[in-house]
C-alpha cells in the first residue's frame, strides 16, 4: 500500500463512532488533566469523556495539552530514576509512533523516550505489561513542582490522527545531579503530526512509516522559570469548558490547490478537494507529509473542514461533541 492509496485523513473519527473514550488509546498513570482516575478531578467535578479522542477531534481539544488549564502535580518522580507510564488499552492499530516529553512552561516539550513502528502494540485487556512504557528520566531534567509529561501516539493505521495527552507532575533531583540540572535538559522537540498546521504521517509500509520527520526534529532546552511560582490551578464544574480549535481566518488559505508528488513544506496547510461535497464517499483530501504533497481519502459519512492551519474531519453521524463533562 502506498501513501497514495493510504486512507484516511488527518484526526478524523470513524463514520461508525458511538462513544470516544471507547475508540482508541489514553494515559491511565499518571493521571492526565481531566482523568477519571484522579481523586482532584473527581472530586472538583471536572472529568473528560473524550481523553482517547484525538486532539482536534470535531474541532475540539486543542494541541497542546487538549486545550486543558493546569491542575496539580499527581505523580512525584525524580530526575534519573525508571518511570512507568500505564496506558488504557483499547484499538491498538497494530501499534505506531510514541514519544514521552517534559515541559516546564507547557510550549516547549523536550523528548525523553522514543519508540518507533510497533509502539504499544501489544496493548490489549490483560495485557498489562504490553500497556506499560517503561522508560528512564535523564539525570539533567532540572527539579520542578509545575513540570508536565506530555505523551503523544501516531498509529501504524486507520485515521490519520494525532493522541496527546498532558500529566502534571513534579520532578525532584538528587545532591549529585544538581549541578548539571542548573543547565537544563537538552532534547529532541516533540513531534506533532496529523494536526493542521503540521506535517502528515500517512498509513505505514513495508517501505514508509514517516520516521524521518521524527529525525529531523531540532533538539531544545527546558528548565523551569529562575522565579518559579506555584502553578495557578482552577478546576471545578463551572470552569471545565469543552476547549475548541481556532478555525483563524479561512479567508486565508490559498485559492489553488497544490499539486500532488510536487515538493512542499511540513507547516503548508492541508487542503479539502471537495469541501462542496460533505456526504462523498472517498472525499480526497492532499497534505504535505514533510517532503511532498500526498493525496488520501475520508472514508463514507466524513465531511473535510477546512481551517486557517489545515483541514480537519468531522463525522456527519455524530455531529458535534457536547457532553465531554458528566457534571455539566
Amino acid at each position: 500500500m502506498t501513501k497514495l492509496t493510504a486512507l484516511i485523513i488527518v484526526f478524523i473519527a470513524l463514520s461508525s463512532y458511538t462513544t470516544p473514550t471507547s475508540a482508541h488509546l489514553r494515559i491511565r498513570d499518571p493521571p492526565t488533566r481531566r482523568s477519571p482516575e484522579s481523586s482532584y478531578y473527581n472530586q472538583h467535578k471536572c472529568i473528560s469523556n473524550n481523553l482517547a479522542s484525538p486532539v482536534g477531534f470535531q474541532g475540539k481539544f486543542p494541541y497542546p495539552c487538549r486545550g486543558f488549564a493546569r491542575g496539580p502535580a499527581l505523580k512525584t518522580w525524580t530526575a534519573g530514576q525508571q518511570i512507568k507510564v500505564e496506558i488504557d488499552p483499547n484499538a491498538n492499530h497494530h501499534g505506531g509512533h510514541c514519544e514521552l516529553a517534559i515541559s516546564y512552561d507547557e510550549k516547549n516539550f523536550a523528548v525523553v523516550y522514543q519508540a518507533f513502528d510497533r509502539c504499544l502494540a501489544n496493548c490489549v485487556t490483560g495485557n498489562r505489561a504490553g500497556c506499560t512504557i517503561t522508560a528512564t528520566l535523564p539525570a539533567s531534567l532540572p527539579a520542578s513542582k509545575n513540570a508536565i509529561l506530555a505523551w503523544s501516539w501516531i498509529a501504524r493505521e486507520g485515521n490519520r490522527e494525532y493522541f496527546h495527552g498532558c500529566s502534571d507532575i513534579e520532578i525532584k533531583t538528587t545532591k549529585k545531579a544538581k549541578r548539571a540540572a542548573k543547565k537544563g535538559y537538552t532534547g529532541k522537540k516533540m513531534l506533532v503530526a496529523n494536526y493542521p498546521g503540521y506535517p502528515t504521517i500517512f498509513e505505514f509500509n513495508n517501505t514508509y512509516n514517516g520516521a524521518e520527520l521524527y529525525k529531523r526534529q531540532p533538539s531544545i532546552t527546558i528548565a523551569p522559570s529562575k522565579n518559579e511560582k506555584a502553578a495557578k490551578i482552577t478546576a471545578s464544574a463551572g470552569g471545565c469548558p469543552l476547549p475548541a480549535f481556532d478555525m483563524g481566518d479561512v479567508s486565508k488559505l490559498p485559492k489553488k490547490l497544490p499539486v500532488p508528488n510536487t515538493p512542499c513544506k511540513g507547516n503548508e496547510p492541508a487542503r479539502c478537494l471537495h469541501p462542496e461535497d460533505p456526504g462523498l464517499n472517498g472525499l480526497l483530501f492532499i497534505a504535505c507529509d514533510g517532503t511532498s504533497w500526498q493525496q488520501g481519502s475520508l472514508s463514507g459519512g466524513l465531511k473535510c473542514v477546512e481551517t486557517e492551519k489545515g483541514m480537519m474531519g468531522y463525522s456527519l453521524s455524530a455531529g458535534d461533541l457536547k457532553d465531554d463533562n458528566n457534571y455539566n
